[in-house]
């Protein structure tokens, strides 16, 4: 894995466990959180469709455990989010730590993924912006920000 090269510590939540044990077998070192991540402590079901990883998302109450970031004692240089429009959730839960860290952050904001939330498209990057972080780029639905340093 790439990031694991990269980073000194490479930190993932992932709360399917089916997809958390392909990850770990494909990523080892890796500390992976059994965890959805959200605005609150809670719980949530994860929707999963048959033969896509990446075709998962929150779908109510559910017994899967979710937690804010700011629950961990993480402090990131980097983090990649794609929660198929439930972004905004997971970075409102780590607000403290966004703004002690200033990571760069690669938010997903796919067209029609947030909209199942009541939100606005891009409304992840809205967040991060009004705390501070600057758009740097977007690449196919994937917007990276940043602070000054």
């Amino acid at each position: 894995m790439v990031m694991k090269q990269t980073f000194k510590e490479v930190h993932a939540f992932e709360p399917v466990a089916d997809h958390r044990a392909c990850f770990e077998l494909n990523a080892p070192g890796v500390r992976l959180y059994p965890f959805a991540l959200g605005e609150k402590d809670g719980t949530c079901s994860i929707h999963t469709s048959n033969g896509s990883s990446g075709d998962s998302w929150v779908d109510g109450d559910g017994d899967i455990q979710v937690r804010r970031l700011d629950d961990f004692d993480l402090n990131p240089d980097f983090i990649k989010l794609d929660c198929e429009g439930y972004e905004l959730f997971a970075l409102r839960g780590g607000e403290k730590m966004l703004k002690r860290c200033h990571p760069c952050v690669i938010v997903e904001q796919k067209p029609g993924r947030a909209q199942k939330f009541g939100l606005k498209e891009t409304e992840a990057v809205t967040y991060l912006r009004s705390l501070g972080a600057e758009l740097r780029c977007v690449i196919s639905g994937d917007f990276i920000l940043s602070w000054e340093t």
